[in-house]
């Protein structure tokens, strides 16, 4: 009776054990979301360029599709739809709204590679590299302690230090099923260590960050037909950082509707369709207009009319 007693109390400590570190583990990240707490603003995504909430949202491709958002907004550079590319204008960024990316993207414009090719131009790439690395450094210096998620871990500790007393102080010893239980024991003190004093995942983070930044920018949504030009650079690049160039259909119908990915076979269809001006390559659009979503179509979703081309 005692070996089955033993057998029982062995498969409760496995089963229990497993259940507390998963829990814990949900409730880290809990308490990670809900961070911070009121009045305790220690990260403010706020404080956030839009390359940097683009990053966050799709990593490059987002960090560049925002700094294409800035400078188009900020009249530093055209965008041909003809051999879709970015065309500097030669007018700089208003004082003090330029950030590393968006000179890097501009510089990287003047040689005018395809807006998919801009995140392998070398000075693009190492800005890219430099912002995320900004962040990452950011999250460890203000983002939630270790110590936060103490209680976390304080159930799996006490169950593995009740196991290794039952193994270790109740006789008599059984290596069957005392050398397991005090195995356990050791397996579950390390991972309540872990549970309780364990980083907060990049993850949790980065949808934190963007919930509250969203949260905090609904007028930039694409659905609320944002007026860029009068928000300004910096704002562009919040609004298409945060929903994508999807945000820009107001203000450059053509450039909404692509991505620094390379295009897709949808806006390849609509690319080879359209006319262009002679004079500055700008699509010339036939009756049915430019779909948003990448393409050319005879129901004209986004409302361009007969001859209706972006400036």
């Amino acid at each position: 009776m005692g070996v089955v007693r033993d057998v029982i109390v062995l498969v409760l400590v496995a089963a229990v054990g497993v259940l507390l570190i998963k829990h814990g583990n949900r409730r880290t990240r809990r308490m990670a979301l809900a961070w911070p707490p009121p009045g305790q603003d220690r990260f403010d995504p706020a404080t956030l360029t839009g390359e940097q909430l683009g990053y966050l949202s799709d990593r490059g491709n987002g960090a560049i599709e925002a700094a294409v958002a800035r400078l188009r907004v900020g009249g530093a550079v055209t965008y041909r739809w003809s051999d879709n590319t970015l065309a500097p204008t030669g007018r700089g960024l208003p004082d003090g709204s330029a950030t590393p990316l968006s000179t890097a993207v501009l510089s990287a414009a003047s040689e005018q590679p395809p807006i998919g090719g801009l995140g392998r131009h070398p000075a693009v790439r190492d800005a890219v590299r430099d912002l995320g690395g900004d962040l990452d450094d950011t999250w460890k210096r203000t983002d939630v302690p270790p110590r936060h998620f103490v209680s976390c871990g304080i159930p799996v500790l006490l169950l593995s230090a009740a196991t290794l007393a039952w193994a270790v102080l109740v006789p008599p010893f059984r290596a069957v099923t005392d050398v397991p239980l005090i195995l356990l024991a050791v397996v579950g003190l390390v991972a309540g260590a872990v549970v309780g004093s364990q980083p907060v995942p990049m993850e949790t983070i980065r949808l934190r960050t963007l919930r509250r930044a969203r949260e905090r920018n609904t007028h930039l949504d694409p659905g609320m037909n944002p007026a860029l030009r009068t928000y300004g650079p910096a704002a562009a690049a919040v609004a298409v950082g945060l929903f994508g160039l999807s945000a820009m259909v107001d203000t450059d119908l053509p450039l909404s509707s692509v991505s620094v990915r390379d295009q897709t076979a949808e806006a390849d269809a609509a690319l080879a369709a359209a006319t262009y001006d002679d004079e500055d390559g700008r699509p010339i659009y036939g009756c049915g207009g430019f779909d948003a979503a990448g393409g050319g179509g005879g129901g004209g979703s986004s409302g361009a009319g007969c001859g209706v081309w972006i400036a």
